[in-house]
């Protein structure tokens, strides 16, 4: 269309979704709990640690791989042992504790890391921002566009449900907000810090897809304090 510059698509490695998809039938991801430090809000950084409890379905797999796009893996345990790892492009492949997989059987994969979270050039990603730090799961010109890859370990494909527990750290009066139902925590102060550290948490029951899932953290007024002024 005359006058009207269009945005190239962005293909990720996994933009196949057969293979993706097809991990779910080896594998089952029961519940994610991601610790996310947010704090260095300047830097546009963020240091996390995710913990993916996975069933095994079906046996013979030597190894699982995860999506996790731009960010740098320090290091991954399984059931609290550490263990090798190979992160390429947007793939965390990391093998079976006894060589293969055994159906029946219940790991805790345990994944550290940090960096400056990946945006979709033209809408989607993490974004450091007037005053914001949140995710929009979905990148418009990327292929494939799911993007909970973006900030924890995944199979980001359409139909690895799994329920979630975060906690997110912030600083400078910045609270986050997510699904599920928060529990309120109390800012934790050093004489060292200018500012107060503050912790949320939140628990999410009801499984959900991972682009599906949002955060969001800025210097909210909680309801309660805004409607008794």
């Amino acid at each position: 269309m005359p006058g009207h510059e269009h945005t190239p698509k962005v293909v990720m490695q996994n933009y196949d979704m057969e293979p993706s998809i097809a991990r779910s039938d080896t594998f089952d991801i029961q519940h994610f709990d991601v610790d996310l430090d947010v704090t260095q809000y300047n830097l546009q950084q963020i240091t996390a640690h995710t913990g993916i409890l996975l069933n095994i379905i079906e046996n013979g797999a030597d190894e699982v791989r995860f999506d996790l796009v731009d960010l740098t893996v320090d290091s991954v345990f399984i059931d609290g042992a550490p263990t090798a790892f190979e992160h390429i492009d947007s793939e965390l492949k990391i093998p079976a504790p006894s060589g293969t997989f055994s159906a029946g059987a219940s790991h805790l994969i345990d994944v550290h890391y940090s960096g400056h979270p990946h945006a979709d050039s033209y809408w989607g990603g993490v974004y450091f921002a007037s005053g914001y730090v949140y995710h929009l799961g979905i990148g418009l010109t990327s292929i494939p566009p799911n993007f909970g890859k973006v900030w924890h370990p995944c199979f980001d494909n359409f139909v690895e449900r799994a329920t979630y527990t975060w906690n997110v750290k912030s600083t400078g009066g910045y609270r986050a907000h997510l699904q599920g139902a928060s529990q309120t925590s109390p800012s934790l102060t050093t004489p060292s810090q200018e500012a107060s550290l503050s912790s949320t948490p939140s628990q999410l029951t009801k499984p959900l897809l991972p682009f599906l899932t949002t955060l969001t953290a800025t210097t909210y007024t909680p309801a309660s304090t805004a409607t008794s002024r």
